[in-house]
């Protein structure tokens, strides 16, 4: 009897163990890893006073850090109606994370006093490759306009919005554009695109454009535009916010003064000249 009991407490003790086993496995715990797409619309009408109305179209973000040039941000998920009382061109910048991961999206939003035509383009290069032959895909940020006369190194375009435009050689591109309505023509906006020549990696960023100055306390946005990098080392000066490697980071100046803002790029052993943008943060 007493073998036959052991026998039998032995086979439920083995019957159990593989039950947990099976068990534990099936509840393996996986990370998600999928990084957010940051994006973004807005609606309204853009003459002074302007109520704009912005809609998250973000793919995968838990959390959301708007910054509107204005002085005002939101860390909600669909801000509240924004208002801009001076015209001029703002940097609208929506940040998502999701973890560790992150997203950067960086649109102008032009505000005018009047119903005349004004002309403005962002681009981005595709598949982020910057050597040659590269492709630009750009985007029609114009207001109150119904035609354009865009032109990619001197040769005359009328789309709404151009189609990716390659450039096989490397070095500086320039692309203009004017918007127009009726006999009423903006400005010419102009950017300059540079092809390189290699994978070297090359610093570049910008400040978040505002029509208003800078002033001690507020958060300033960076925004990487460097290439062919997956390190960056910022300084920020005497006295200035302490050195980072974040690839976009939010900045506060606590004094007033001129700071030189240098940014180096680094991928593998390679590093890049430094890009220096000066920035002048006035007192309160």
């Amino acid at each position: 009897m007493k073998k036959i009991t052991h026998n039998l407490f032995l086979s439920l003790a083995l019957i159990l163990c593989a039950s947990c086993k099976k068990n534990h496995s099936s509840t393996t715990i996986t990370i998600d890893e999928t990084e957010p797409v940051a994006h973004f619309e807005w609606t309204g009408s853009q003459k002074v006073p302007a109520e704009i109305t912005f809609t998250n179209k973000t793919l995968y973000g838990e959390t959301y850090h708007w910054n509107f040039s204005n002085g005002q941000t939101s860390v909600k998920h669909t801000p509240d109606k924004v208002t801009f009382t001076t015209a001029g061109s703002y940097d609208i910048i929506l940040t998502a994370k999701r973890g560790n991961k992150s997203s950067l999206i960086k649109r102008t939003l032009l505000i005018t006093a009047d119903n005349k035509p004004a002309a403005h383009f962002s681009w981005l290069f595709k598949d982020q490759r910057s050597m040659a032959p590269a492709t630009i895909i750009v985007k029609n940020e114009s207001v109150n306009a119904d035609r354009y006369e865009w032109r990619v190194d001197g040769v005359l375009n009328t789309e709404t919005t151009p189609t990716p435009i390659l450039f096989n050689q490397a070095g500086d591109h320039t692309i203009t554009l004017v918007a127009l309505n009726g006999t009423e023509r903006s400005a010419t906006y102009e950017q300059v695109i540079t092809v390189a020549t290699n994978t070297d990696p090359v610093a570049r960023f910008a400040v978040n454009y505002q029509p208003i100055p800078y002033v001690v306390g507020q958060q300033v946005q960076l925004v990487n535009l460097s290439t062919n990098a997956d390190t960056w080392q910022w300084t920020f000066g005497p006295n200035g916010p302490a050195a980072t490697t974040e690839m976009h980071p939010l900045v506060t100046f606590t004094t007033a003064g001129i700071y030189p803002i240098t940014l180096i790029a680094k991928k593998g052993n390679l590093t890049s000249k430094a890009f220096q943008i000066n920035l002048k943060i006035n007192a309160q």
